[in-house]
């Protein structure tokens, strides 16, 4: 039997799925991605490597032990295919596209690709720019809080222009810019504005939310869960003052974490400040 040893290390190379060692005790300890080069840990799942790729997927993935976690991260309908994202979430164009086409060899023609490609834009130096801006754990100085809104509001005027055929769908670089404008404001105690950022960032990253008659509605179906959209629902519960709408919004916070988190582990943790009501 001759063994073509080199095809098998391809095969493998194209269906394994790299993580980094989490802790399935410490918050998103199951969901540590990790690129091609740098990854610290491969498996491969004979059932999971069966799964194709979609920038707008509707499973999440977790690891714990040896263990793969594929939940539904949004309704499934009979007859629908069932697919993942090889990339991490936060990973927006051109690398998603790079990616993509230089390590599986295929162009990915999801609506959201076509709608990015459709806006004919240089995406590179605009994913530059506002991941320069990006927020360190630590910071806390008011001046320098107040000098990056600023910086990402001006930054949100310009992206915004680029973005005008993707309506609905997830927007990246705004949801990012989102999420530095909810954390400052958040940082600064002004609640009532990082409350409004929370809701943008949801709808950059896909849902369509809206709250009638103290009911909360949030449509799954372009969504993209990210520990940002945890933390943006968490904060919208947790401000608050309709404890119905209150427990909404958590339970969705809490259903998006189990969804990305393969269980419930360390909820607590990360999010020990409200508890339901």
């Amino acid at each position: 039997i001759v063994i073509d040893v080199f095809q098998i290390l391809q095969i493998i190379d194209h269906n394994v799925y790299g993580f980094e060692a989490g802790h399935a005790q410490q918050p998103y300890g199951s969901t540590k991605y990790s690129s091609n080069e740098g990854r610290e840990s491969v498996g491969l799942f004979a059932y999971a490597s069966y799964l194709n790729h979609s920038c707008l997927n509707n499973t999440s993935r977790s690891i714990i032990g040896d263990m793969m976690l594929v939940r539904a991260s949004k309704p499934i309908r009979k007859g629908t295919e069932i697919t993942t994202t090889y990339l991490s979430p936060s990973i927006g164009e051109p690398g998603r596209t790079a990616e993509l086409n230089r390590i599986w060899k295929f162009h990915c023609d999801c609506k959201l690709c076509a709608a990015e490609i459709a806006c004919n834009t240089q995406w590179k130096p605009i994913f530059d720019e506002v991941r320069s801006h990006r927020l360190p754990q630590d910071l806390e100085d008011p001046a320098l809080l107040e000098d990056r809104i600023h910086q990402a509001q001006t930054l949100i005027g310009r992206v915004e222009k680029t973005y005008s055929t993707l309506n609905g769908l997830p927007r990246v670089a705004l949801r990012e810019l989102q999420e530095i404008l909810m954390v400052s404001n958040n940082r600064l105690g002004h609640y009532d504005k990082s409350c409004e950022h929370a809701l943008c960032l949801l709808r950059e990253s896909g849902y369509q939310i809206s709250t009638e008659a103290s009911q909360v509605r949030m449509d799954f179906t372009n969504g993209v869960p990210t520990r940002g959209v945890v933390d943006a629902l968490f904060l919208l519960a947790k401000q608050e003052q309709n404890q119905d709408v209150a427990k909404q919004f958590l339970l969705l916070a809490k259903q998006i974490y189990l969804t990305l988190n393969g269980t419930s582990n360390a909820w607590d943790v990360a999010y020990g400040g409200l508890v339901d009501r």
